[in-house]
This record gives C-alpha cells, sequence and structure tokens, in this order.
C-alpha cells in the first residue's frame, strides 16, 4: 500500500452472523476503495435483538490497548481515518480516547468519524456514565459525528423537534470541535411518517456553516446495523468528495435504499440481516435519484469585490498612478461595466445594502466612479483594502447587516478565502479559469456565470419580504464620507 491510500481503523463490534458493526462497515469501505483495519469491541454470536439472545465477549479498555500497542510496536499507526461504533463500557471508550491522541501523533491529519450509538427512539442501550464521555471529550477530537435523533439530543442537551432544532445541535457540536455533523434520522410532524431526514451541517470557517437536507422515504421496517453501513458509506463518500458535503449524502443516500429495499423485499418486511452482499453493485455504483437540498440563511446585502471582475488584479508593487491607468483604461461598453451598472440600479430598487470591496486607494476610487457615472451614494459602504490584506474584519459592520446574512461576490480563489475567513456567504462570478473552484463547497456556497444571477440568489433566500437598507452607522475611529464610507 502506497502512503497516500486511505487507509481506516474500524474499531467496532462484530457478529458471527448478520450484519452490524464491522461486519456492516468493512465490505462496502473495501468496495469504495479504502483499506481497513479492524479492532472488535465485541465478538458476538448475533446481534442483541435476536429473541433467544447472544453469546460472546467484550474487549474492555486495557484488551484494546494491549492491541494498540501491538500495532505501535511494529509501525502500523499509518491511518488517515479512524471509525468507532458501538461501545459498550467507558473504559474503552477513554482509552479511545487514547488511540485517537497517538495516532494523530503519527498523523495530525487523521480523520475521526464517530458513530456515538447510545440509544433511538428515547431509550438508552448503552450505560449512562457513556453519555458524558461521549459528550464531554469525544466531541473535543472528532472529526465527524453521525448521531441520530435521539442520540444528538443526548449530546448537546438540546431537544429536536424539527429541522430548526436540529441545525442548532449541529452548531452546538460545532463549538466544541466537530467539524461535520449528520443527524442520519430526523423526524417529525410535518413529515407525517412518510419521510425521514437526514440533516448534515458542516462547519467552513469564519464561524459560517453549510447545511443541506436530503428527504428519505420511510420503510415500514426496521433493520439492525443500518447505521453502521450509514457511518461507513458517510466516511468513504466524504474521502471521495471532500468538498462536496451534498454529493456524498446523496451517494450514501442512494445506496442505503437499495440496500433497504432490497432487505425489506427478501424479508416480506418483516426482521432478518441486511442484504449486503447482493448489494454490491449499489454500493460501487449509487443511481442518485433524491438530491440534497442546500439549507441557506436569508442574504440580505452584498459585497462585490471590482478585482478580477470590473478591473485586473492589483500588482504586489502597485501604486497610485497604476491605479488610476487601470481606472482609465477602462472599457465603458463592456459587458461587465454594463452588469455593474445594471446590477447597482437592481440593487437600489431592492433596498438591498450593497458594498464594493477594492484595493485602489480614495483617489483611484473617486475616478473610477467618475468613469462609470456612478454616483457614490449608491453604495452602501466601501471597503479599501491593500491586495495583501486577507480578512474584511469589522468594516462589515458599516453595512448593519450581519455576516451571515451577506453574501461576498468575486472571482478569485483569494476572495472566496477573504469572505469565508469573515464568515461570510460566497458567490464565484464563473469564467474560464476559475471553473473548477466552483466545486470546493467549503469555499463556494454559489456560482453564476452572469453578474445579475445574483438577484436570483437573493430573492430565493429571501423567506418573507425583502429586506431593507440599514441606517449607516460609522465604526468608532474609522474614516467615513455621508453616503459611502471609505474604509482601509
Amino acid at each position: 500500500m502506497s502512503s497516500g491510500d486511505p487507509l481506516v481503523l474500524s474499531v467496532q463490534s462484530h457478529t458471527v452472523h448478520g450484519y452490524v458493526g464491522n461486519r456492516s462497515a468493512t465490505f462496502p469501505l473495501q468496495l469504495l476503495g479504502l483499506e481497513v483495519d479492524v479492532i472488535n469491541s465485541v465478538h458476538f454470536s448475533n446481534h442483541t435483538g435476536y429473541a433467544n439472545g447472544f453469546k460472546g465477549t467484550t474487549l474492555d479498555g486495557p484488551q484494546l490497548w494491549d492491541i494498540f500497542e501491538g500495532l505501535a510496536a511494529n509501525n502500523l499507526l499509518h491511518y488517515t481515518h479512524l471509525l468507532t461504533g458501538y461501545v459498550r463500557n467507558t473504559s474503552f471508550l477513554r482509552t479511545i480516547l487514547r488511540v485517537v491522541e497517538k495516532l494523530r501523533e503519527v498523523n495530525p491529519d487523521l480523520e475521526y468519524v464517530c458513530d456515538p450509538v447510545m440509544g433511538d427512539n428515547g431509550k438508552l442501550y448503552v450505560p449512562e456514565d457513556l453519555v458524558a464521555v461521549y459528550r464531554t471529550e469525544i466531541v473535543k477530537v472528532a472529526t465527524t459525528m453521525t448521531p441520530n435523533q435521539f442520540e444528538a439530543k443526548m449530546l448537546t442537551g438540546l431537544e429536536i423537534n424539527g429541522e430548526q432544532d436540529a441545525a442548532k445541535a449541529c452548531c452546538i457540536l460545532h463549538e466544541q470541535g466537530v467539524r461535520t455533523v449528520i443527524i442520519t434520522s430526523l423526524e417529525y410532524p410535518e413529515l407525517e411518517g412518510k419521510h425521514l431526514e437526514m440533516f448534515a451541517s458542516r462547519a467552513v470557517g469564519g464561524g459560517r456553516v453549510n447545511q443541506f437536507r436530503i428527504m428519505v422515504p420511510r420503510l415500514p421496517a426496521y433493520y439492525t446495523g443500518t447505521g453502521d453501513l450509514v457511518a461507513a458509506l458517510l466516511l468513504a463518500w466524504t474521502h471521495r468528495h471532500p468538498q462536496q458535503l451534498d454529493l456524498a449524502l446523496e451517494k450514501c443516500n442512494a445506496t442505503m435504499q437499495a440496500v433497504m429495499q432490497r432487505t425489506a423485499i427478501a424479508h416480506n418486511y418483516g426482521p432478518g440481516e441486511l442484504k449486503l452482499i447482493q448489494s454490491k453493485r449499489d454500493i460501487e455504483d449509487p443511481q442518485v435519484t433524491i438530491r440534497a437540498e442546500r439549507l441557506d440563511p436569508c442574504i440580505r446585502g452584498l459585497l462585490i469585490s471590482l478585482e478580477g471582475f470590473l478591473l485586473p488584479p492589483a500588482p504586489q508593487d502597485d501604486t497610485e498612478a497604476a491605479q488610476l491607468q487601470r481606472c482609465a483604461e477602462i472599457e465603458l461598453q463592456s459587458a461587465a461595466v454594463v452588469a455593474f451598472k445594471e446590477l447597482t440600479i437592481n440593487l437600489e430598487q431592492m433596498q438591498v445594502p450593497f458594498a464594493i470591496a477594492t484595493s485602489l486607494g480614495d483617489r483611484a476610487f473617486e475616478c473610477l466612479l467618475q468613469r462609470l457615472e456612478l454616483p457614490q451614494a449608491a453604495f452602501s459602504a466601501v471597503v479599501l483594502l491593500e491586495h495583501s490584506v486577507g480578512a474584511l474584519g469589522p468594516p462589515l459592520a458599516q453595512l448593519g447587516v450581519g455576516s451571515d446574512a451577506l453574501l461576498m461576490v468575486g472571482s478569485t480563489v483569494a476572495q472566496m478565502q477573504q469572505g469565508r475567513d469573515a464568515g461570510l456567504a460566497t458567490c464565484l462570478l464563473l469564467n474560464t479559469e476559475n471553473t473548477a473552484v466552483a466545486e470546493d463547497h467549503n469555499l463556494v456556497d454559489h456560482s453564476i456565470r452572469e453578474l445579475q444571477d445574483v438577484t436570483q440568489i437573493l430573492r430565493k433566500s429571501w423567506v418573507v419580504s425583502p429586506p431593507h437598507s440599514p441606517t449607516i452607522k460609522p465604526l468608532q475611529g474609522l474614516p467615513c464620507l455621508p453616503a459611502a464610507p471609505l474604509i482601509h
């Protein structure tokens, strides 16, 4: 195996018969190209739902550490992912914390995917003292967590009665350090018992999250091992599509629907084991028929970067004379100029706060406005940045719009990163050189081909009525003009 190949250490339950835990996870992970080493937290005859019980043994914390030390002694800790599932005691769970620490000494970029198996439908099926360890310790080291609705409640202490509660629960976990949270099954009255919702949230920097939902038809049957399979599929597909959480959700769901349908039909919608081997083709090549829907906050203001769109990028040794020259060379009849002036008029009619970000100095910017025959009052604020500045920071307060409701429009990777660092939604204006960047959903929230298309993003995000322009209040200690504050 080459050093670049993904290698998963999967610490979960094992059954001789049936597909739960490692038996449910290993086969799909391997089919999707990941090497898998397994440690069995329990070794049972069958899963615990059988009428006549089960027999077997349980691994404790010291035994887990003994196995782990054997791996370490032979320099076998070069894992890219750790996947954990069902754990029966706190000794074992606390040892997993030690495992994470040691693995990250070898690979600081280790992705830890934790399926916090604690219970379902309002009932715990692990000892209560495990909950505290998950809630106060595991959340601080996990990269991804895949709780069900009940487990999300146990992790956050928040009653989850709908999508808004789910979003809040995810944000609580983000604040603890979990980058990606997928609530694998969400139920609430509006779904009328016909669907389940998979709700996903990813922290993408600047205090901002990307959130998605996907509606899943509800089957009149329940099969043990489905949660283990979901966690494994999400690990595999997020590894393959690290910048497209929505696509990973879609492929995971497509496989799950195929496996569940095949299993339900085989058992006449009664109890039985997952038909996993028979679903090989659906694991390798899932046929997506249900799309994930992005959940965006209401956009109430715009920040548009001029460089790369209306003006060429600023050179490192930029001077006022060079800036004035660039402004003088603008072709007034160009498509970019026409689109920019039309958008300015439309945003004024829509009463949308509108700011400009540019590295031009005061004199060059005034020259630009004269050339474009635009009044300075057309903009709620003008953020004048040196081209080396990497974050927008406090000047955004001039718009009177929270950063989570502000959309930054630009045409370069640097501008998208600048917006993301400031906690803004981002919109990439596509050109021949930046189309690949549009696929990075961790960096780019929206992409458009024409500048005017930004108004469609605004309208789509408005829940009830258009926003109104705020009263502009200058920040303390910052220079501003009456109509459009200039902020360095």
